[in-house]
C-alpha cells in the first residue's frame, strides 16, 4: 500500500522532499510500518506530527525524513493497538520508570506522551534496525540522545533496548517484516 503524497503549498522545497521521499519508499521496502496512506508535505510544519494526517517538515532528509516517516507512521499502529499500549504503560512502563522528564528536549509534551514515545522509538530504531542495519540504527538513536529531541526517551531505549523488547514483543508490540 503505497502513500499518496502531496505538499500542502506545492512549494518548491514540498516538491524536493515529496521525491525524496519517493525514492527512500522505492529502495526500501516500508509496507510493514505503513498504517495509513494519506501523507502530507508542509514546509510550514516545524515538528512533523501523525494526527490527523501524518505531516511531514521540508526541514528533515536521508535517514532522518526516513526515520521521520516511519516514526509518524508508528503513532497510527500505537492507535490501532490502543487497549495494548495503554495497558503497558499503566501496568509496566510508570512503574519501571516512575519519574518520566516531560518537555523538550528530554521529554515530550506530557508524561503519557513520553511514556507512549518509548514504545514508538522503540519501534523506530527497531524498524530502523531491519532497513538500514544494526548498527547504524544504534547510531542514529545514540545520536538522537545525545543531541536530538526526545533525549531521554532515546537514551534509555539504547541502554534498554533488549528489556523492552521483552516486554513489547509478548504483547504485540514488535512489528516484524
Amino acid at each position: 500500500m503505497k502513500p499518496a503524497i502531496r505538499g500542502a503549498n506545492d512549494t518548491d522545497d514540498e516538491s524536493r522532499t515529496k521525491t525524496e521521499l519517493e525514492a527512500l519508499l522505492d529502495a526500501f521496502n516500508l509496507a510493514p510500518w505503513c498504517f495509513t496512506t494519506d501523507v502530507l508535505v508542509d514546509e510550514a510544519t516545524r515538528i512533523p506530527h501523525s494526527h490527523p494526517v501524518l505531516t511531514l517538515s521540508t526541514r528533515r532528509h536521508g535517514r532522518m525524513l526516513l526515520a521521520g516517516y516511519v516514526h509518524e507512521q508508528l503513532h497510527w499502529f500505537c492507535d490501532e493497538h490502543g487497549e495494548v499500549v495503554d495497558a503497558l504503560i499503566s501496568d509496566e512502563l510508570e512503574q519501571r520508570y516512575p519519574s518520566v522528564p516531560v518537555g523538550d528536549p528530554d521529554g515530550c509534551r506530557s508524561t503519557f506522551s513520553t511514556y507512549l514515545h518509548l514504545i514508538v522509538c522503540w519501534q523506530e530504531i527497531d524498524a530502523l534496525r531491519s532497513l538500514i542495519g544494526q548498527a547504524d540504527a544504534d547510531q542514529f538513536g545514540r545520536r538522537m540522545a545525545d543531541s536530538g529531541h526526545y533525549r531521554w526517551v532515546y537514551a534509555t531505549i539504547v541502554n534498554n533496548f533488549d528489556a523492552l523488547a521483552d516486554l513489547y514483543e509478548p504483547r504485540g508490540l514488535r512489528i516484524c517484516p
